[in-house]
């Protein structure tokens, strides 16, 4: 009888991966703090959690996803919940420019609208121009429209407003764009962003269109106007396998290796696809596209390449479109000397130059040098190849007993030599015991013949005086999974889990709007993609920090990408910069507390209602900025939505921008006003302060704690603090934070 796997049920466990390690967390004394689920790996570090995952099924899939398009073919138009979107379909990138004006209503006839779905780019209107002629126009529907616009409603507009006689989008003009799909991508019909009126339009014939983001035929990132089912945008469903790629691939192994080794030398005069066999070219077909084609930077098969694609959701979704039919690395077979031919193979590739060598240093065998220079491209008169004799003739004046102590035995330049061979015989015999744990790690030819077993029809004799479960299964009992006898199977890329990862918001509109009630929706429909891509990539999961991180954000910008203004009197001023925790007297024009920056008493007409003179004097000399007359003050003042302030902190975020983004390349200390321009860089520079600010969030604590970790566990006095570097605003900090502690399942403060 088959179990089946019910949800929360156990199907594997973390491992670890034993070449990196996680820093441990400290307690208030600074002492380490163990994870009790991982091994350790040394004094302050633990070994990380490893996870490996394998998507792949051994059903017959092509006939499966024939079965299953044709069931989607008879799916109602309405119900097919995506546009699957082709390469080479062109897009509108703008629409056509305005042809008339709205023009005055004949006497006191109103403006009628006639579109009756309101929610979109352009609103279709009549007017009455005169007493016997009514026009049919077309009208952006700015904002303050949008508010008051209802179907067959009524409106009043400026006579010189700019309208359209034919809807500012036309089939007819599609086949003259230059905006051309580089990327098949599929797209929900219902996604938050494409219902803003801004993406969405209707024409006069009913047709529906969608403004989308695209990867173009350079691997640009562009915006266009999508026809939808227009030539090469269809609306389909999931059981359509829009775009997706069927590899029965037959290479070996070592053809396999060889390609995967080749591509590491990919270059502007190497990068051709063509030389390579079907599941290495596909793949890198598609990792090439993270960078432009101007750029003429192309990728390889590695890890770098790979975590290249993770922010990128066209792409990752893309990689998971393949579906590649080749053999398990779960699977080999054993040949008569117990060994594995498919791995055999690979000897040549990965230690046939160390072992010519290593047979050449130890016996002066002259046939081995020359193996080696011939494999590698070398001749015999090369630096190499004399260096190697050179070592050889070191090595044959070894003493006879050298093996028993050679740091004592040998002189320096002759241990040297010994490392050397040392190095050669490790990398041989490593090789050799990868191969044993490979072996040992073969699951697959179990696993087949017991399912196969579970599989045997009632009543099968015994083999070797086995015993058999004589139960009848229940009639409607789903027969056990199989596994191919060949070791053959249907892989899908573990990436495509980065599909749900991202649809699946970290960060919703609710949480916006819990956090800053009185924002605009519209406008956070526009950021939520970029809130919720750094969530991804800096990995802001968890519910109390992403309740942190929001609230505080609500607080210090309201979620825009501003600068700070520090126009202030001089009463705010010295309340805000001129005193100790802001201790300030008014009617004494003093401190309570104590004196912070005696010149804004002194010299306060300089300062007072002048941000530039404020900013230099009051950020000098700290957070890296250099004295009042370098002007650093103001230079870097706080910007973006966590106010970003100081020259290291705009150094860091370019550090950290850049290492993350290799293909867009940015200076924000030369360029600081990029954090208010860009909404895209000012979101990302506080997932940059959030993720690198450390700092001591009590008195109680001596040590630095990362705001991070902080937020995973700590209050918002102590969140504060690391953000703030004080309280101000802690009230409201924490009123935001409670509404989302209620909406997000928290305990509230």
């Amino acid at each position: 009888m088959t179990n089946r796997i019910k949800a929360g049920d156990l199907v594997g466990h973390i491992g670890h991966n034993q070449n990196k390690g996680i820093t441990k967390k400290t307690d208030k004394d600074g002492k380490y703090i163990d994870i009790d689920t991982l091994p350790e790996g040394s004094k302050d570090k633990e070994f990380c959690p490893h996870l490996h995952v394998e998507c792949f099924t051994c059903e017959d899939l092509p006939s499966y996803i024939t079965q299953t398009q044709a069931e989607a073919s008879k799916t109602p138009e309405e119900d097919k919940a995506f546009l699957g979107i082709a390469k080479q379909v062109k897009l509108l990138e703008k629409e056509a420019a305005s042809d008339t004006t709205v023009g005055k209503p004949y006497a006191k006839t109103k403006i009628n609208i006639m579109s009756q779905d309101v929610k979109v780019a352009w609103l279709q209107i009549e007017i009455q121009s005169s007493e016997t002629e009514i026009k049919t126009l077309w009208i952006k529907n700015e904002a303050a429209i949008a508010k008051v616009a209802k179907p067959n409603g009524e409106l009043s507009l400026a006579e010189n407003m700019a309208a359209w006689t034919k809807h500012p989008l036309q089939a007819s003009n599609i086949p003259s764009s230059a905006l051309i799909v580089g990327t098949a991508l599929q797209v929900e019909m219902n996604d938050a962003k494409l219902s803003l009126s801004d993406n969405r339009a209707i024409d006069a014939q009913g047709n529906v269109w969608l403004k989308v983001d695209v990867l173009d035929d350079k691997n640009r990132k562009r915006s266009g106007w999508v026809l939808v089912n227009g030539e090469g945008a269809k609306r389909v469903s999931c059981w359509d396998w829009f775009d997706f790629m069927q590899i029965k691939e037959t290479s070996t192994l070592k053809e396999i290796y060889l390609d995967a080794d080749k591509s590491l030398k990919r270059n502007k005069d190497n990068h051709s696809l063509s030389q390579y066999k079907p599941t290495i070219k596909e793949t890198l077909s598609i990792l090439d596209k993270q960078y432009p084609v101007e750029t003429k930077i192309y990728t390889s098969i590695k890890e770098a390449s790979f975590k290249g694609i993770a922010d990128k959701p066209m792409l990752f979704t893309a990689l998971s479109r393949l579906l590649i039919n080749y053999e398990s690395e779960w699977y080999s077979e054993i040949d008569a000397e117990g060994k594995m031919p498919k791995w055999e193979a690979l000897n040549s590739e990965l230690t046939e130059n160390a072992k010519n060598i290593l047979a050449y240093l130890q016996t002066g065998d002259e046939a081995k040098l020359d193996a080696y220079l011939s494999r590698v491209g070398k001749a015999k008169d090369s630096p190499e190849a004399k260096g190697f004799e050179t070592r050889r003739r070191e090595i044959s004046r070894f003493p006879a007993d050298y093996q028993q102590s050679p740091s004592e035995k040998l002189t320096k330049a002759q241990f040297e030599s010994y490392a050397k061979m040392a190095a050669l015989e490790k990398q041989v015999t490593a090789w050799e015991k990868t191969k044993e744990k490979i072996k040992k790690m073969l699951w697959w030819d179990d696993v087949a013949k017991g399912l196969a077993k579970l599989n045997q029809p009632k009543n099968t004799p015994p083999e070797n005086g086995e015993t058999t479960d004589t139960t009848t299964p229940p009639t409607d009992a789903t027969p056990p999974a199989t596994l191919s006898a060949d070791g053959k199977a249907w892989f899908i890329h573990p990436v495509a889990m980065g599909a749900f990862i991202a649809n699946d918001s970290m960060i919703t509109m609710e949480m916006l709007i819990a956090s800053h009630p009185t924002g605009v929706k519209s406008y956070y429909a526009e950021i939520l993609p970029y809130l919720n891509q750094y969530a991804l990539v800096y990995g802001l999961v968890e519910s109390k920090e992403i309740a942190h991180f929001l609230s505080q954000i609500g607080h210090e910008s309201g979620f825009k990408s501003d600068s700070e203004k520090l126009y202030f009197s001089s009463s705010r001023m010295k309340q805000v910069y001129g005193c100790k925790g802001g201790k300030y007297n008014q009617l004494k024009d003093s401190c309570d507390l104590g004196q912070l920056r005696p010149k804004l008493w002194t010299n306060t007409s300089y300062y007072e209602r002048n941000p530039e003179n404020l900013a230099n004097y009051v950020y000098a000399n700290r957070m890296g900025n250099g004295d009042e007359s370098s002007g650093d003050g103001y230079r870097y003042k706080g910007r973006g939505m966590i106010q970003l302030t100081g020259k290291d902190a705009y150094n860091n975020f370019t550090n950290v921008h850049n290492k993350n983004n290799p293909d867009d390349i940015q200076d924000f200390v030369a360029n600081p006003d990029l954090l208010i321009s860009s909404t895209q860089y000012g979101i990302e520079s506080a997932f940059v302060f959030w993720f690198t600010k450390t700092g001591r969030p009590n008195r109680d604590i001596n040590h630095f704690v990362k705001l991070k970790d902080l937020a995973k566990s700590g209050t918002v006095q102590e969140v504060t603090q690391l953000v703030n570097g004080g309280q101000n605003g802690y009230n409201d900090r924490k009123q935001r934070f409670n509404r989302l502690a209620r909406l997000l399942g928290l305990d509230e403060e």
